[in-house]
């Protein structure tokens, strides 16, 4: 898995990576790999807000925030929870996010 995400690294910042990216955080949270997984949900964000994919932002800061609470962060959890609550949701863009991500097996 260690493997897996340092060749995520090394790869420039796009849709396909910013969902395997997600897929991967999750893999390692459901594994309790809390660090390995707040890594994976940082960088499937931070590919999100490159390519201007705001609707998989929310999943990734979702996952950030129960990954730092489950470390016993919680004042950083909440710190994240106040900026996502501050982003401006595009329900439509969202929705095709969400259906687009089952599609490909999420």
């Amino acid at each position: 898995m260690r493997d897996a995400c340092a060749w995520l690294e090394r790869l420039p910042p796009s849709f396909d990576l910013g969902l395997a990216a997600l897929y991967l955080a999750e893999l390692e949270y459901e594994l309790d790999h809390m660090d390995a997984a707040l890594a994976s949900y940082r960088r499937a964000r931070r590919c999100a807000e490159t390519v201007g994919f705001h609707a998989m932002v929310a999943p990734t800061m979702v996952g950030e925030a129960l990954c730092l609470t489950r470390q016993g962060q919680g004042a950083e959890a909440l710190r994240l929870a106040h900026a996502h609550i501050a982003r401006p949701i595009d329900i439509p863009t969202m929705f095709a996010t969400l259906a687009r991500w089952v599609r490909a097996g999420g």
